[in-house]
């Protein structure tokens, strides 16, 4: 799985988790289809950079060893797209509650290495079925607790 699914794929773990309706944007393209709210997480851009010399990310308590260990790896910057699908029967306040509930998810915590720098969403737009809300979630993921 690459860097960016990774990712994604951490973001739908952490809203099922906390009882919202996920899916990575590109596995099901079906969301219309479905009788409540679902948000669809996709990847906007990924940047995938050199950490330094020989990609040296710098040590990390490894609590299984009882040790300190080096770490090396990439640093990877993404901007996640987070819409929101709602039935038009739910009205905006249907978009914008399960919009309010993706922000707390995302921001009550997320995988080890894993931080949102930035969260923002658009306005509501409506096609005959649905509604739908925009968002970008900027991210990075780097290993935690590293002392360099």
């Amino acid at each position: 799985m690459t860097a960016a699914g990774q990712v994604r794929s951490e973001i739908v773990s952490r809203l099922k988790a906390a009882g919202l309706d996920a899916a990575e944007a590109y596995e099901d393209e079906r969301f219309r289809e479905r009788s409540g709210s679902v948000v669809a997480v996709g990847a906007k851009q990924a940047e995938l950079a050199h950490a330094g010399l020989m990609n040296y990310l710098g040590e990390q308590y490894d609590a299984e060893s009882g040790r300190t260990v080096e770490v090396y790896g990439r640093k990877l910057k993404m901007a996640a797209s987070l819409d929101v699908y709602a039935p038009r029967r739910k009205g905006a306040r249907g978009c914008e509650q399960t919009a309010e509930a993706v922000s707390e998810a995302l921001l009550d915590g997320l995988a080890d290495g894993l931080t949102l720098d930035e969260l923002s969403w658009e306005k509501t737009e409506w096609d005959e079925e649905s509604c739908k809300q925009k968002s970008i979630a900027e991210m990075k993921k780097v290993p935690q607790n590293l002392h360099s």
